[in-house]
C-alpha cells in the first residue's frame, strides 16, 4: 500500500520560510493482517510537525495505519518506519537601499551626507515575486529648510507584490553644512573689513591657523576585481580639506601630506554612502567637505570603473 505523511503546523514554519512538497522513502509499504483489517485500511500515514523550523527536514517517521474515520488499525507494517524529506527554503530577500534627498536644505546650507541605521532590508514574499525584484524604490528623506545636522525617521517603501519588509523604518542621519558660496559670503575678514583671500586664517588661539587644501583624492581599494565602481558624488573624486594646527607647522603642510580615503571592500551592489577617513601629521585635524562620498557598486561589465 502506498505511505504518506501529514505535515504538521505548516504555517507556524520560521518567518520568511516555506515547506515545499515531502519526499518518501520508500513510498510504499507491505501490511499484514486479518482480511477484514486490511479491507478496511483507508490510508498509511506519519506525521512531521514543522513549527519553527528554517532549514529542510530529514527524519524517520514512523507508519500507522488508518479506516476511513480516521480510527487506528493494528496491523504490522513493514518498513514500520520511512525516511521524510520536507524542503524549508527562504520567501525572504535582503535587498540594499538608496536614499535620495525629498525638498532642498536652507539656503547657504547643503548636505554633506545621508548616514542610514542600516544598508539593507529584507523583503518577504512568494518566491515567484522575489525572483523579479532585485531593488526597492529609493527612499525619500525629508531635508527641506534644514540647517544644521538631524536624525529622521523614514518609512521604507514596499515593492508591488511583496507581503512586509523589515524594518519598516530607518533613522538616517542627515549630515548639513554651510554652502561654499555661504562660506565665500561670511569669510574671514582683515581689519580694513575686506575679506582675506589668504587660505591660511587665524584662529582665536594666536598660535594656531586654519589652511584649506582644494581637489585632494579619494583614495580606495577593492577586494572584488568582478564589481566596478563609480563615484556619484562627489563625482571628480576629489574634495576641499581644511586643517587647523600650529602656524609654523601648517606652514610646512602640503596637500601631499594628506589622504582621503574611503571603505568599500564590504559593500555589495548598490548606492552607499561612505564616509570620507582623513589621515595626517601629528598635531593636526582636518574636516573634509564634503564629509561622505556616493558610490555605486555593479558587477562588471564592459564599461570601465570611474
Amino acid at each position: 500500500m502506498p505511505a504518506s505523511v501529514d505535515i504538521l503546523n505548516k504555517n507556524d514554519v520560521a518567518k520568511g520560510y516555506d515547506i515545499g512538497d515531502p519526499a518518501i522513502t520508500p513510498d510504499s509499504v507491505d501490511v499484514t493482517g486479518g482480511e477484514d483489517m486490511i479491507n478496511s485500511i483507508a490510508f498509511i500515514k506519519g506525521v512531521v510537525s514543522v513549527e519553527g523550523l528554517n532549514q529542510t527536514v530529514n527524519k524517520s517517521v514512523t507508519l500507522n495505519a488508518y479506516d476511513a474515520n480516521g480510527n487506528q488499525l493494528n496491523v504490522a507494517i513493514d518498513p514500520a518506519t520511512v525516511n521524510v524529506q520536507v524542503p524549508i527554503f527562504s520567501v525572504s530577500k535582503n535587498l540594499p537601499i538608496k536614499l535620495i534627498e525629498q525638498g532642498s536644505p536652507a539656503d547657504g546650507y547643503q548636505i554633506d551626507g545621508m548616514d542610514p541605521n542600516v544598508n539593507k532590508v529584507t523583503i518577504f514574499a512568494d518566491r515567484s515575486i522575489l525572483d523579479k525584484i532585485d531593488t526597492i524604490p529609493p527612499i525619500e528623506v525629508p531635508v527641506d529648510g534644514l540647517t544644521s545636522d538631524k536624525t529622521v525617521k523614514v518609512n521604507v517603501p514596499i515593492p508591488k507584490g511583496v507581503e512586509s519588509i523589515s524594518p519598516e523604518t530607518i533613522s538616517v542621519d542627515v549630515q548639513v553644512s554651510k554652502s561654499a558660496d555661504n562660506n565665500k559670503n561670511n569669510g574671514s575678514k582683515t581689519e580694513s573689513g575686506t575679506e582675506s583671500t589668504d587660505k591660511t586664517t587665524s584662529t582665536t588661539d594666536s598660535d594656531l591657523s586654519t589652511k584649506e587644501f582644494n581637489a585632494v583624492p579619494i583614495q580606495f581599494s577593492r577586494a572584488d576585481s568582478t564589481k566596478t565602481l563609480t563615484f556619484e558624488k562627489p563625482s571628480n573624486k576629489k574634495i576641499d580639506v581644511t586643517v587647523t594646527g600650529k602656524n609654523d607647522d601648517l606652514k610646512k603642510l602640503s596637500s601631499s601630506d594628506i589622504t582621503a580615503s574611503i571603505d568599500v571592500s564590504d559593500l555589495d551592489n548598490g548606492v552607499h554612502e561612505v564616509p570620507i577617513k582623513l589621515t595626517m601629521p601629528k598635531g593636526f585635524e582636518g574636516s573634509a567637505l564634503p564629509k561622505y562620498a556616493t558610490v555605486k557598486i555593479s558587477d562588471h561589465s564592459s564599461d570601465t570603473s570611474t
